[in-house]
């Protein structure tokens, strides 16, 4: 996420605590890489989404796979 916008997702969100900042960025590399891995496998966000019991609105599950579709015709 920090080179897709060239800044650490703490810092987008504000977190001013370092440390509290350092756990969140390994949280978001870590989520970002296990969700990633699955989309290679073939696995669909959407249901990557309703396996941990997420309610994510229609309209934001589209606009993601969409976006993760783009991401992997990329590579």
């Amino acid at each position: 996420m920090a080179q897709e916008y060239g800044q650490r997702p703490s810092s987008i969100i504000g977190i001013a605590d370092s440390w509290a900042a350092y756990q969140f960025d390994l949280l978001v590399l870590a989520t970002g890489r296990e969700i990633e891995a699955r989309l290679i496998e073939g696995k669909r966000l959407e249901d990557l989404l309703l396996e941990r019991g997420e309610r994510v609105d229609v309209n934001l599950r589209k606009a993601r796979g969409e976006f993760a579709s783009a991401r992997l015709r990329a590579r």
